[in-house]
C-alpha cells in the first residue's frame, strides 16, 4: 500500500513533478489515492511503467500506451530510409562542365543527375545545326522586330540605348564593377565568341554577318577611331625585317609541330599563324612567337594581358623560356 511519505519523497521524479513510484510503477499524484483504497487497475488507470518509453530514434522520451513500442507516428521518426545513399555523397553534375555536385531530389528520393538547367548544356535542341537554321529562318520571317511599326519605335534615334540617361546608367554600372563585371570576364567573352563561331559554321554563307550590306555597314561603323579596340593605328606599323622571311616563319611552325599551341583551341580554323606574345611587332625573337590558329589569334586581341601571361606559361613549360 502506498503511503503519503512515499508520495512526498518522490515528487521530484523527472517524469512527472506530481508523481510517486510504487514497485517500479509511475503513479500520478491525482490517482495515487487508488493505491490507498486498493482500486488500482492497470487497464483503466493513467499509470505507466517506467520502462514503457517510446523507442523512436529521435529519443522523444515520452511514455507509450501499454503494449506499444512507439507513440503514434513515431515508428519512423528520426530514421532516414536513404541514409546510405546520402552517405555516399552527391555525384558530380552530368554536364561535365561545371564540376559541381548535384542536389538531393526529395520527390524522386535520389540524387539528381544534373543541376537545375544544366541538362540543356548537353541535350539543348537549339545547339543542333538543323534546329538553329530552322529557328533562324522562322525569326527572319516572323520576328516582331521586323514589323514596321515595332522597328520604328526602337530603331535609329528611338532606340532606348540612344537615350543619354540609359547610356549613362549602363556606363556607370560597368565602371562600378570594373574588371569584375561579368561581361568583361574572359570566360563570358570566350563563351559568346565560341557560340557565334559555331553558329557561323552552321549557317555558312546564309549568316547575316556574311551578307555584303552588313559587312559594308559594320566596316564603316568600326573603322579607325570608331573601333572600341582602337590603339592609335599600331596595326599599320611594319614588322621587323626577319618576319618577312618565310623560312623563318616556317621554322617557328616546325618547332611547334605545325599545331595550334592553345590547349583550349576551338578547332574552328585550320590556318596557322605566328602570334607575337607581347604584341610587339618589332620583337621577333623565337621565344616571343608561338604558333596558333587564326581563330585563337583573333581571340587574343581581347584582354591582352591575360593572353600574354597565358602563352608565356605555355612557352615556359614547353621550352623552358624565362620571361621577366
Amino acid at each position: 500500500m502506498l503511503d503519503s511519505s512515499t508520495i512526498i519523497n518522490n515528487i521530484s521524479k523527472p517524469e512527472n513533478l506530481y508523481a510517486a513510484t510504487y514497485k517500479g510503477i509511475i503513479v500520478d499524484a491525482i490517482c495515487s489515492q487508488a493505491f490507498l483504497f486498493g482500486e488500482f487497475d492497470m487497464g483503466k488507470s493513467r499509470f505507466r511503467r517506467r520502462d514503457n518509453l517510446c523507442e523512436c530514434l529521435s529519443n522523444c522520451g515520452r511514455l507509450t500506451k501499454p503494449g506499444n513500442r512507439f507513440l503514434k507516428g513515431h515508428s519512423n521518426k528520426g530514421q532516414d530510409k536513404y541514409a546510405k545513399e546520402k552517405a555516399e555523397g552527391a555525384p558530380i553534375c552530368g554536364c561535365s562542365i561545371c564540376d559541381r555536385k548535384t542536389k538531393w531530389n526529395k520527390q524522386n528520393k535520389r540524387w539528381s543527375k544534373y543541376l537545375p538547367g544544366h541538362n540543356l548544356r548537353i541535350n539543348n535542341p537549339m545547339k543542333r545545326p538543323e534546329v538553329a537554321i530552322k529557328v533562324s529562318k522562322w525569326m527572319k520571317e516572323n520576328c516582331p522586330m521586323k514589323r514596321p511599326e515595332v522597328a520604328a519605335k526602337i530603331s535609329g534615334d528611338n532606340s532606348p540605348m540612344r537615350r543619354p540617361e540609359v547610356a549613362k546608367k549602363q556606363s556607370e554600372s560597368m565602371k562600378a564593377f570594373g574588371d569584375d563585371h561579368w561581361m568583361k570576364k574572359p570566360e563570358h567573352r570566350e563563351r559568346v565568341a565560341k557560340a557565334q563561331s559555331k553558329r557561323m559554321l552552321a549557317l555558312g554563307d546564309t549568316h547575316p554577318w556574311r551578307q555584303p550590306e552588313y559587312i559594308k555597314k559594320n566596316s564603316e561603323m568600326n573603322s579607325g577611331p570608331n573601333h572600341p579596340q582602337w590603339k592609335g593605328g599600331i596595326s599599320a606599323e611594319p614588322y621587323c625585317d626577319i618576319w618577312l622571311d618565310q623560312d623563318y616563319k616556317q621554322s617557328i611552325k616546325d618547332r611547334d609541330n605545325n599545331q595550334c599551341q592553345n590547349p583550349d583551341c576551338w578547332g574552328t580554323s585550320n590556318k596557322l599563324c605566328g602570334h607575337h606574345i607581347d604584341y610587339n611587332k618589332k620583337n621577333c625573337h623565337p621565344w616571343n612567337i608561338i604558333t596558333i590558329c587564326q581563330s585563337c589569334n583573333t581571340r587574343a586581341n581581347h584582354n591582352r594581358k591575360y593572353w600574354q601571361e597565358f602563352y608565356q606559361q605555355i612557352m615556359t613549360k614547353k621550352y623552358s623560356y624565362e620571361y621577366k
